[in-house]
């Protein structure tokens, strides 16, 4: 394990820090259903991490040392989002919703994955991905943190957000790898792949239409959605995705 950006995330990753009297009181009102979702999103990295599995991402050095961590790391924030609002299963079912586009698309994407695997740049395209999942997440709970009205929960968003901080620190990091040994097949089929089939982090799991019932509130606020529309700036560092504007596209449906 030579490369420094492993070691560094290898070296300082750990259980998240929070005090167990955070879950003695309650979230503003308004932050539950959001709080509700994120907490969604985090638990579905069981199933992320599956489809990293299939697509071969073991067979990376880098990747197979990060991979294990990242998904005990997020699979703790789903957990303690979801005893924070008491999430259970009949009110998670109200927030997701899959058009019959999106369940036909899912199951085409989820079928094609053994194949996949055998594309070129497949592991830039899951660290670019990654780049922007966790720009957003840290973004958001950054932003909860500035609403709650306990200390308690405010510390607890915070060392969220530092934990998806390192997961971005890597994923960046990886990207630039890449990018630097790419050959001009695996650039296209890389910038292919994230123009035809990238969306926002949660959307596999609630749903486009889902997504924008839960988020949409929170983006009201004009300087939080200025700066998730930057975020399509992280990615113009990399040839393979510069200029594609991924976030920006997507937010335009509804906030244009």
């Amino acid at each position: 394990m030579s490369d420094t950006y492993v070691e560094d995330f290898v070296r300082n990753w750990g259980r998240l820090e929070y005090q167990a009297s955070i879950f003695e009181n309650s979230l503003p009102s308004h932050l539950i259903e959001v709080v509700s979702a994120a907490a969604i999103a985090e638990l579905f990295t069981v199933v992320e991490a599956r489809k990293t599995q299939t697509l071969g991402m073991y067979r990376f050095s880098d990747l197979s040392e990060f991979l294990p961590i990242w998904e005990a790391e997020e699979s703790e924030h789903g957990r303690v989002l979801a005893r924070l609002v008491n999430l259970d299963e009949a009110y998670s079912k109200t927030l997701i919703s899959f058009s019959l586009f999106e369940k036909c698309r899912n199951w085409v994407v989820t079928k094609s994955l053994p194949i996949a695997r055998y594309l070129p740049g497949m592991d830039f395209v899951l660290c670019a991905t990654g780049v922007i999942a966790e720009q957003l997440t840290i973004l958001l709970y950054n932003e909860i943190a500035k609403q709650v009205a306990i200390d308690e929960h405010r510390e607890l968003f915070h060392a969220l957000a530092r934990q998806e901080g390192r997961h971005l620190r890597f994923y960046k990091a990886v990207c630039k790898d890449r990018v630097s040994r790419q050959n001009a097949l695996s650039r296209t089929c890389s910038r292919v792949l994230m123009r035809l089939f990238w969306l926002p982090v949660g959307v596999d799991c609630l749903g486009e239409s889902g997504w924008h019932k839960c988020f949409d509130p929170i983006l009201m606020d004009q300087d939080l959605l200025l700066r998730l529309r930057a975020s399509d700036d992280l990615l113009d560092e990399f040839a393979p995705t510069a200029g594609l504007h991924l976030m920006n596209r997507f937010l335009d449906q509804r906030h244009s």
